[in-house]
């Protein structure tokens, strides 16, 4: 009787080791669950603060293409000014080389004219010359 009572004590005490290891592991579990759930949380925030970074990141991107875009119509249209009023200038230029050469035959001709008119009065006063009665 005694032995099975020894039995049953050393039973129960071996039961009370285990119960109590098990107890340890279900507090030693909950305090890793505990500490996963405190690093899911901070890794949450961090995700957050990392999406409000990216967002801010990518307004400041859009603004700088708007911006980029912006400059780049500008000067577009300047360079498109600055052909159109290159082409006006040669325009002009073509049409002030145009003028410039009718005046130079204008004046050709007149030059012309002037040549015949000296040389027709100097053939009428040679022939002038030439018909007046020789001196007696």
């Amino acid at each position: 009787r005694k032995e099975h009572q020894t039995g049953a004590q050393a039973e129960k005490e071996a039961l009370a080791r285990k119960a109590s290891d098990m107890q340890a592991t279900n507090q030693a579990m909950q305090s890793e669950i505990q500490r996963l759930k405190q690093a899911a949380a901070q890794s949450e925030s961090f995700k957050a603060e990392l999406q409000t970074k990216l967002q801010e990141r990518e307004k400041h991107a859009q603004a700088i293409q708007q911006r980029l875009d912006a400059a780049s119509a500008a000067k577009a249209q300047a360079l498109d000014e600055a052909q159109r009023s290159s082409n006006q200038k040669l325009a002009e230029i073509q049409s002030l080389k145009a003028q410039l050469a009718q005046l130079g035959e204008e004046l050709r001709k007149l030059k012309e004219e002037k040549e015949m008119r000296e040389n027709a009065a100097k053939a009428a006063a040679a022939a002038k010359t030439d018909i007046s009665p020789a001196p007696t």
